[in-house]
């Protein structure tokens, strides 16, 4: 559903109430909460509630109960209707993407046709980072995290080398790769691997957002997994 039309008067901030929230850091396609509660008690029943993004991008407009997404924030940005009647207007985000970043203010109606101003929060959307150990031989899954186009590149451990593609769009894997990458499910799969395998392995989507960094060790007879985050 469209967000609708705000009256401009509606836009009015007669004062603030709360000072600016802590940063949040999530990982991409993680979910996200933002913090906005209200220590005075509404000035109206079911006050009207609004989240916009500080570049003016509306987020979700809650009026007499009833939530409006904006664009691009369908389906993914809710409130809770509990919390907000006791003056809990946080806000979640489901699946955030590196577009999602920014500083989101929350502003509350406090009298008709004008909006206060309560809080503010800045949101950063951060990759995944992991730690993983094979024995030779093995293979290595590769999570994407998403099923829209990335690359995958691997930089060898110790080398000044460039970086080798096992993953793009534009054409198929480096020399060395063709018969031992394959992609399914999200995931990437390196077969056979070799203590030449050791180093970092970065997923990016096609704006060079990075989504994920994992970090690989090959060599003795046991698998460990240590998640960083």
């Amino acid at each position: 559903m469209a967000l609708p039309t705000i009256p401009a008067a509606f836009l009015l901030v007669l004062w603030t109430t709360e000072s600016c929230a802590g940063p949040v850091t999530v990982r991409f396609l993680d979910s996200a909460i933002l913090p906005c509660i209200s220590k005075d008690p509404a000035p109206v029943d079911q006050p009207a509630v609004k989240w916009v993004l500080s570049t003016g991008r509306p987020v979700l407009y809650v009026e007499g109960g009833r939530p409006h997404s904006g664009p691009g924030f369908e389906h993914r940005a809710q409130m809770s209707g509990d919390k907000a009647r006791l003056g809990n207007y946080s806000l979640t985000i489901a699946a955030v993407t590196f577009s999602d970043t920014g500083l989101y203010e929350c502003y509350r109606e406090a009298e008709r046709d004008h909006l206060q101003f309560l809080e503010d929060t800045y949101l950063t959307v951060t990759a995944h980072e992991e730690n993983v150990t094979h024995q030779s031989g093995a293979s290595l899954s590769l999570p994407l995290h998403t099923t829209g186009p990335v690359e995958v590149l691997f930089d060898p451990a110790g080398s000044t080398q460039s970086s080798r593609v096992l993953l793009s769009s534009s054409g198929p894997p480096d020399p060395g790769y063709e018969h031992r990458v394959s992609v399914q499910n999200s995931s990437l799969t390196l077969r056979s691997l070799t203590p030449a395998d050791q180093g970092s392995y970065t997923v990016r989507d096609l704006q060079g957002n990075t989504i994920s960094t994992v970090t690989v060790t090959v060599g003795g007879d046991v698998f460990l997994y240590h998640p960083l985050s």
